[in-house]
């Protein structure tokens, strides 16, 4: 027989055709024949940057390795066809194993051969192996150095392993990657060109040197750009802010004009290419009205305008070669008070009451929201009679505009006119403090000339009532004056009558008890419509004003904002009142309180309540014969 294999046989001894078990085994030795030639084991397909082993063994012609003692006659050497690291590069016969193993490594995908020499030169053996590229690691992005901005550039992609080898498996979806630069935005789908590339319409929308960082965030990959210069548009529209939305009439008022692309950049260079713009509003003159093209500089050019006329308006401006324009909206309010204008009837009846209109404007006719407070408007005549009244309070202007019932004992033609007193311009040093003790000055003495002359009145009523009644012959009211009154010297006025002793009104307490305002209640027998005691009772975030009456009455509620303080007035306009001119209120909620007759016929009287905080809510109910006022402190 012959053996191919080498090893150790076992042979089992045959006797008469039958098979026995052997009692002993000899082992037999086979050795390799004689060298024949070379085997190689090298993969087909490696990932780039993995190293890999080449195992190079010697056999007989049965294939059979040579034997650890055989030792090759030469050297053997293995060379690759690119880049790459082979260890060692050349194995001596010192080295067989048996066999010979490489280590082989490259970066770079691609064929590569492998080749193995002897000391001759000879090629042994040769194989051919691909080298793949690893997974992606980063995006290449490549976009074109210059661009402008709103117009539409290719901004192209590659991804790419760790070695730089292109990953051919990536494929980019539009719904995955973010564009961290806020100056541009992607305007399409990829489309996939040779070599792993792809390619993608972006737009930028600012103007510089910008850098675009492009990143997938489903696969964790990033890439930059290079810096690409993207200059303005042309100029697309005018942007215009004000520095207030709100001036004075005649006074500046800052504009802020701005000359920019489709995407809100400024035009840079705009006072070289255009021609300047224009200014107008269609309700009010705009000084100036032309802004010539050097006042931009980097296409922004300050101006201050004025206008005169009070209103909501709205300013354009518009460029004067071509269509492009901007606007603002801004509000004109009033200026000081200047003139008052007063507004009669054409004609009116001597003796007999007619009204006055008398309307505060600023220097330009707009008309003003009030007059300064504590002036009073005096009304003159060009004719030879006299104005009675001739007076109007500042706290009959409402919007600017106060109306009086006066009259005119001549029979002739004349003119009204009107003028403030005490309106001139604040002395140096002035204080709202002072402005407001000043005005409430003036109104408790108008307020006390009111009250003293209304007492006048109702002492005379008393003496008229004192008389026999010719019907039933029964005496009214108080008994006659002393005999000696009578024989006063002409001409002087009949003494005020003493104030009643004040009167404290118990009130519910709404949440805790706190003092209450002292409360004067008349010595006279209640008539219909009289109001006999005001009281106000607080907590901390709620205040009851009651108004006692002798009956149910009628009433209007106002609200007006006075000296930095909110004030709430209630007109009872058949109502008469023996109360002082000014009432003590309480402190937290509701301030002062003021009595004084209903401007006009002089019919009635107005409760003012000054009201401390700045944010309440309040309503006004009737309660047997009291009208509540409620108070709540928001």
């Amino acid at each position: 027989m012959s053996l191919r294999r080498a090893g150790c046989l076992v042979l089992l001894a045959a006797v008469s055709a039958i098979l026995l078990t052997a009692d002993s085994a000899e082992c037999i030795t086979i050795r390799p024949a004689a060298f024949d030639h070379i085997t190689a084991s090298v993969p087909k397909e490696v990932m780039a940057g993995v190293e890999f082993e080449v195992a190079v063994t010697f056999v007989d012609r049965f294939g059979n390795p040579m034997g650890q003692n055989w030792k090759p006659d030469t050297s053997l050497t293995l060379k690759v066809s690119q880049s790459a690291s082979v260890r060692p590069s050349v194995l001596t016969p010192e080295n067989y194993l048996p066999g010979f193993i490489f280590g082989v490594r490259t970066e770079k995908m691609g064929e590569l051969t492998l080749s193995l020499h002897d000391d001759n030169g000879n090629v042994l053996d040769k194989w051919n192996l691909t080298i793949k590229s690893g997974r992606p690691v980063q995006l290449l992005v490549d976009l074109p150095a210059n661009a402008e901005v709103g117009q539409t550039v290719t901004m192209s992609i590659q991804a790419v392993d760790a070695h730089g080898n292109v990953a051919f498996g990536y494929v980019p979806q539009a719904q995955s990657m973010v564009l961290e630069n806020a100056g541009a935005s992607l305007v399409g789908e990829f489309k996939s060109r040779a070599g792993g590339i792809f390619e993608m319409p972006i737009q930028f929308r600012s103007r510089g040197r910008q850098t675009v960082r492009l990143t997938d965030r489903k696969r964790g990959l990033g890439g930059s750009s290079a810096a690409v210069n993207v200059t303005p548009a042309p100029l697309a529209s005018f942007d215009i802010r004000a520095d207030s939305g709100q001036a004075v009439a005649g006074e500046k008022l800052a504009l802020m004009i701005r000359a920019v692309d489709r995407y809100g950049n400024p035009v840079t260079d705009y006072g070289g290419r255009y021609k300047g713009v224009r200014l107008y509003s269609e309700d009010a003159a705009v000084a100036p009205d032309l802004i010539p093209p050097m006042s931009f500089i980097d296409g922004s050019a300050r101006v201050g305008i004025t206008l005169k006329k009070a209103g909501d308006h709205t300013i354009r401006v518009s460029e004067l070669q071509s269509n492009i324009s901007g606007d603002v909206n801004v509000r004109i309010v009033p200026a000081g008070v200047n003139t008052l204008r007063v507004e009669t009837p054409e004609s009116a009846t001597a003796g007999e009451p007619f009204i006055v209109t008398v309307i505060s404007e600023d220097a330009f006719g707009n008309r003003t929201p009030s007059v300064p407070s504590g002036s009073v408007a005096q009304l003159r005549s060009t004719g030879t009679g006299a104005i009675a009244p001739d007076t109007i309070r500042s706290s009959a202007f409402r919007n600017g505009v106060a109306s009086l019932k006066v009259t005119y004992e001549k029979a002739e033609s004349f003119e009204i006119t009107a003028q403030l007193a005490d309106a001139g311009k604040a002395a140096p040093g002035y204080k709202p403090e002072d402005e407001k003790e000043r005005a409430r000055r003036s109104a408790q003495k108008a307020r006390d000339e009111a009250m003293r002359a209304r007492r006048e009145s109702r002492l005379r009523e008393t003496r008229v009532l004192e008389k026999t009644s010719p019907s039933t012959g029964i005496r009214t009211g108080s008994p006659p004056p002393a005999a000696k009154k009578d024989r006063e010297p002409a001409g002087k006025k009949d003494p005020a009558p003493a104030r009643p002793a004040p009167q404290v009104k118990k009130v519910t307490p709404v949440e805790t008890t706190e003092r209450q305002a002292p409360v004067l209640a008349s010595k006279k027998p209640m008539r219909p419509g009289i109001l006999d005691s005001i009281a106000v009772q607080e907590s901390q975030r709620q205040a009851l004003v009651t108004f006692s009456t002798n009956g149910m009455t009628s009433y209007n509620v106002t609200t007006s904002a006075k000296l930095s303080r909110k004030w709430i007035d209630i007109e009872f306009p058949d109502m008469a009142v023996d109360l002082p001119d000014r009432i003590g209120g309480g402190d937290k909620i509701v301030g002062e309180i003021y009595v004084e007759p209903s401007m006009g016929d002089g019919r009635g009287i107005r409760v003012s309540i000054e009201i401390l905080p700045t944010r309440i809510g309040y309503d006004v109910y009737q309660e047997g014969r009291s009208l509540v006022l409620k108070v709540s402190k928001q």
